[in-house]
């Protein structure tokens, strides 16, 4: 459980540390309040849907139906976005851009 606890702190460290150093300054305030709550909104709903399914099917196939249902939506957006497997994602076409003439003053 220690170690559970130790990687979900890492992670949600990093995950905001990651999503507020990709942020423009000037939207940085923005960003923060709006990532915490999409954290714990998520969370929430998440133990609510969770602890009602473990009151109809018991708490082991609760958690179960959880984590693959987690795990297929981790796998399908890194296997859409290329994070996961980018030799399988779908690539857009280059852009082409055509040298513009300068012009003298």
């Amino acid at each position: 459980m220690t170690l559970l606890g130790a990687a979900y702190l890492a992670m949600m460290s990093g995950g905001k540390s990651v999503s507020l150093s990709r942020a423009p300054r000037s939207i940085r305030g923005r960003v923060a309040s709006l990532y915490t709550a999409g954290v714990d909104g998520a969370y929430g709903l998440g133990v609510a849907i969770i602890g009602g399914l473990g009151d109809l099917i018991g708490v082991r196939a609760a958690s179960l139906l959880g984590t693959a249902a987690f795990a297929t939506l981790v796998l399908t957006w890194g296997r859409r976005s290329g994070v996961l497997l980018p030799e399988l994602a779908e690539t857009p076409e280059p852009v082409r851009r055509t040298p513009t003439a300068e012009v003298e003053p």
